[in-house]
């Protein structure tokens, strides 16, 4: 599932620190410019489990007023 760049980055990252691109560990995720860092081969599947999520709907104008 992960892809070749996302496993050379962490080994790097793990061993040498920060490679001078942003990239860095934190609570065991990579992260890049301190946001996660999520593998090509499962981008699709977060994005749908995000956005398809009950709670990650809008909830109208006047709900969110409240």
């Amino acid at each position: 599932m992960l892809d070749h760049n996302y496993e050379e980055v962490c080994k790097q990252v793990i061993n040498q620190g920060n490679i001078d691109k942003g990239y860095s560990i934190m609570e065991d995720l990579l992260c890049l410019k301190n946001r996660v860092y999520v593998p090509e081969g499962m981008r699709q599947r977060v994005m749908k489990s995000e956005h398809d999520s009950k709670v990650a709907g809008h909830f109208g104008r006047e709900r969110t007023l409240e």
